[in-house]
């Protein structure tokens, strides 16, 4: 028999780099599986946006991902962020 199998994988909104877990793993059952296993290996994962972790997702605000909240969730230090930025190329 031969199937073709429904896979996950992640790309860096910004860069398009294609994440790698453990040197060697791409594609992942589900996507639960994917999200904990970037999340596991640095990268951010908010909603449907992804990014590696070289690049940094900005703040509604402008500021960077970083700035606020040690990068758990947008920033509330300026009062008006409840989201990230979609990332553009």
């Amino acid at each position: 028999m031969i199937t073709k199998p429904e896979c996950f994988s992640l790309t860096c909104d910004v860069c398009g780099r294609e994440f790698i877990y453990d040197e060697n793993v791409t594609h992942f059952s589900s996507k639960v599986d994917a999200i904990s296993a970037a999340e596991d290996s640095e990268w951010i994962v908010y909603l449907d946006d992804v990014w590696c972790s070289n690049c940094d997702p900005p703040c509604v605000c402008g500021d960077s991902f970083w700035a606020h909240d040690g990068g758990d969730r947008p920033c509330e230090e300026c009062g008006n962020c409840d989201s990230y930025r979609r990332a553009t190329i």
